[in-house]
């Protein structure tokens, strides 16, 4: 026989459970027989918490919390939806690591380990129910469906209630809305009126007690949220992190942290769904996706859309969401002296567990540094604190940063004491600079002598020392040839093509081939689009990806006997097509090997898309292996994509700048770039000199071979490397299944200047 036994135990002050202090208590059950002796145990974990919606706020223990989540599906690379122990373990330790706090499981309950796990470390879960009904969203108002509806609420919150984990439970994913809705809402409030129901297809709010969307764009955020003033707004899916990106994560979360009511959000999603290819050598395998089966129809690479690899290697994208969804950050008060704010981000804890190194740097040289810990400043508070600086900010031409790292100062369950949670960086005001211009390394074309070109701002800055050093130029047929002197280097341009088409240094290759105009870059996911269509269906409609060109003028002029000029003036079209764009590029040759570029850009037609980039191309030998750049780094960046790199100087092998999507796309950037050297093993090389700033690329494989590449196991290394110099670069968004870039990071047709230096360094060169 069986029977039921049902008691009510009060514990006294328990320690609460929440996100950041998982406290959890161990229940034992004890079976005796009719003698007293013990026939059977059975032991839980438990926790204490509440969970409340109080005028319109999401409350964990009577404080304000903030979700800061990721969707994830059961995947693994071997063994698809079947999920070892150590990969959700693995899971778990990612995710605190990166200063996440909740997961949706979406869109099903998942292994109850993976409950247990969020208990011990530490997440909120939203507890979604095996619902989703694509293509067939009236059976959700069918009275024939209401059980079967009911019956997936009711499985979920019987088997998952006693976790303190699960805050809020969702209804499902993308199945419409109707009664049998409501239904399944009832029996939930009927059994566990503990904790909120969430529904994102209830649009109207009707029985979910939060206002959820999905891929909202933020501008329309603030009127959705004034339609329901008394509810928690909820982004249950955003920011989608196929391929490269996503962006505008920053922009997301100062709405989010601004507005009381908006509750959080869950990145879609946790990891890219590729299988891996069976037979490979390890390190060699592609990760498969649709089409790669022979399977038709398929959506392509559209299930690699995770913010780390099927492997859980973090994508560039996580470092991003991990520094904007960080516990702790800084603001200026006197900077120069060594005052800054520090706040606590945290929703329960101080940062008593915290302790920081900082580093002062001058243009990206550590000049200063120190340590010390946190203030035990309690959660959402803030305090100043004062860092010891011995170092004067005294030059003019000299930027200053200040770096803050912050770090564990004792063992965690999810991280080893010394793990970074954050680094922070703040610029600080230094001299005024006399000069922000670029110095030209050739006479003044007032013929004055003393070995400075004025600039264009008048500023008058000297170079090479005040020598002239003399250089000479000669015609070979369509060839232009200038050499300085001893001819220690020699720079060629092609009259018929309009283009400078090889520098040497003492006959060592330097430049093979541009700049050219570029426009183009190599579609990322994001470009795809989807709702609306990406941008690279209208670039691909204009031919930004196939411009050539048509030499309008090139003209040559002596300056002094230090410098020559060269002036081509071109229009660029794709083939068939009338000319889209019009460019002047100015080439100062002068007589130390500095080449000053002004490249002028404008467009011929109205009611152009937006650009892609705008910028120049270039080859330079594979064999300047090795970047040193003064910019953002360490990895890469774009526009709305930057917050998680810092300005200094870093180095790295040309081959590891690229990053290994699963499907090859644009990656690589560099912005706020000031200054890069390429070098060859021997020191001798080429600098490129932003004025002020460029971004830069540098990719040992051509646009055209990424472009094309289904598998980045599958691309071959070109014998050179190609170089993009740009201005600007389209912004990444996140429109594979979200929204466009913002307005701010668009680049719209219009008149664009591009100055850059190219200068050759070693025993004789400048730099």
């Amino acid at each position: 026989s069986s029977s039921i036994f049902q008691a009510v135990l009060k514990v006294s002050s328990p320690k609460l459970w929440n996100a950041e202090q998982p406290n959890l208590y161990t229940v034992i059950l004890t079976l005796e027989d009719g003698e007293g002796n013990a026939v059977s145990w059975s032991s839980f974990k438990v926790g204490f918490r509440n969970v409340v919606i109080r005028e319109g706020i999401f409350l964990v223990n009577g404080k304000a919390v903030k979700l800061k989540g990721v969707n994830r599906h059961e995947f693994h690379p071997n063994l698809g939806h079947s999920m070892p122990y150590e990969t959700m373990l693995q899971d778990v330790l990612l995710m605190k690591q990166f200063n996440l706090n909740a997961v949706r499981t979406s869109h099903y309950p998942d292994d109850p380990l993976w409950y247990d796990l969020c208990d011990e470390y530490g997440l909120y879960v939203v507890d979604e129910a095996d619902l989703e009904c694509h293509g067939f969203l009236d059976i959700s108002t069918f009275p024939d469906w209401q059980e079967a509806y009911v019956d997936r609420g009711r499985r979920m919150v019987s088997r998952d209630r006693n976790h303190p984990c699960v805050v809020m439970w969702s209804l499902g994913n993308e199945s419409g809305f109707g009664n049998n809705h409501v239904a399944m809402a009832q029996w939930i409030k009927d059994n566990d009126p503990t904790r909120p129901i969430h529904y994102e297809g209830d649009r109207n709010a009707i029985v979910s007690e939060v206002v959820s969307r999905m891929y909202t764009n933020i501008p329309d955020i603030p009127g959705i949220m004034a339609q329901f003033p008394d509810k928690p707004f909820f982004l249950c899916e955003y920011i989608h992190a196929m391929g490269n990106g996503p962006g505008s994560i920053q922009d997301y979360w100062d709405l989010i942290y601004s507005e009381k009511r908006f509750m959080g959000a869950c990145l879609w999603e946790w990891a890219d769904h590729g299988l891996r290819e069976p037979g490979a050598k390890p390190g060699e395998a592609r990760y498969l996706y649709g089409g790669d089966f022979g399977d038709e129809p398929n959506d392509s690479n559209f299930c690699t859309d995770g913010i780390v690899s099927p492997d859980r290697e973090p994508h560039p994208g996580f470092y991003e969401y991990k520094k904007v969804l960080e516990p702790v950050s800084i603001s200026p008060v006197d900077p120069a002296n060594g005052r800054v704010l520090v706040a606590n981000r945290l929703d329960f804890m101080s940062l008593a567990h915290l302790s920081y190194t900082w580093e002062l740097l001058g243009d990206g040289t550590v000049i200063d540094s120190g340590c010390g810990d946190c203030p035990p400043i309690s959660a959402g508070e803030t305090a100043e604190i004062s860092l010891p600086f011995k170092a004067e900010l005294q030059y003019e031409d000299c930027e200053y940063f200040l770096d803050l790292h912050f770090h564990t100062n004792r063992d965690f369950n999810w991280a080893e004491k010394g793990h970074e949670v954050t680094v922070c960086q703040i610029a600080l005001p230094g001299p005024e600079e006399s000069c922000t211009g670029c110095c030209c390394c050739c006479e003044d074309e007032d013929g004055c002598g003393d070995g400075c070109c004025e600039d264009e701002d008048g500023c008058g800055c000297e170079c090479c020392n005040g020598e002239i050093m003399a250089v000479e130029m000669n015609e070979e047929g369509s060839r232009l040839v200038i050499s300085g002197e001893d001819e220690y280097f020699t720079v060629v341009f092609d009259r018929l093509k309009g283009s400078l088409v090889r520098v040497e240094q003492e006959g060592k290759a330097l430049v093979t081939a541009g700049p050219e105009l570029n426009m183009w870059r190599v579609p990322t996911d994001n470009d795809g689009g989807m709702f609306p269509k990406g941008m690279k269906q209208e670039w691909l409609k204009l031919g930004y990806d196939s411009l050539c060109k048509s030499v309008r003028d090139f003209r040559v002029e002596r300056i002094g006997t230090s410098c020559i000029r060269v002036t081509v003036t071109a229009s660029h079209g794709s083939v068939y097509k009338r000319a889209a764009f019009g460019t002047e590029t100015i080439y100062d040759v002068c007589g130390d090997g500095y080449i000053d570029v002004d490249f002028k850009l404008w467009p011929l037609q109205e009611n152009m898309p937006d650009l892609p980039r705008v910028g120049v191309k270039m080859q330079v030998p594979a064999e300047l292996a090795t970047l040193t750049w003064y910019g953002r780094g360490p990895h890469q960046s774009y526009s709305d994509m930057k917050e998680s790199t810092r300005v200094g100087q870093w180095s790295a092998e040309v081959k590891d700048l690229y990053y290994p999507y699963v499907k090859p796309q644009e990656n690589g950037c560099r912005t706020d770039v000031r200054w890069a050297m390429l070098e060859r093993p021997d020191g001798s090389g080429l600098l490129i000199e932003g004025q002020p700033m460029i971004c830069l690329t540098a990719l040992r494989y051509t646009l055209k071979d990424l472009e094309q590449t289904r598998h980045h196991q599958d691309l071959k290394e070109a014998p050179e490397t190609t170089l993009l110099v740009d201005l600007i670069q389209y912004g990444i968004g996140s429109n594979s299944c979200g929204p466009r870039p913002q307005e701010k990071y668009l680049v719209h047709p219009g008149e664009y200047s591009l100055w850059f230096s190219l200068n050759m360094i070693g025993k004789q060169g400048g730099g």
